[in-house]
């Protein structure tokens, strides 16, 4: 008798429901990212990913069409653009960031 891992179920959010500062998003996050779940140890329990994707963004297909073609230009800067760029004091999750 084989046991099925648990899977993994990404967790998807409305852009209406991030800008509303009065919507509590706690469970979504528990979902997407662990924290607080329930302690037993089911087998039917999804593992969380980590991520969080998020839906109906105000004019996102026009920002990608705009900023996609800007990669090239990006990639073939000078490491000394890239150095200024850079926010240690946020561990990198601002500012640029090449690892």
């Amino acid at each position: 008798m084989s046991s099925t891992p648990p899977s993994a179920h990404l967790v998807v959010v409305d852009f209406e429901d991030i800008s509303d500062a009065s919507k509590d998003l706690t469970a979504e996050l528990e979902r997407a990212f662990g924290g607080h779940l329930s302690s037993s140890s089911s087998s039917d329990a999804a593992s969380p990913l980590g991520i969080i994707a998020i839906r109906n963004i105000p004019n996102f297909v026009e920002a990608k069409n705009a900023f996609l073609p800007m990669a090239h230009a990006l990639a073939h800067l000078s490491p000394e653009y890239y150095k200024a760029l850079e926010d240690p004091t946020s561990f990198y999750n601002a500012g640029w960031s090449h690892g």
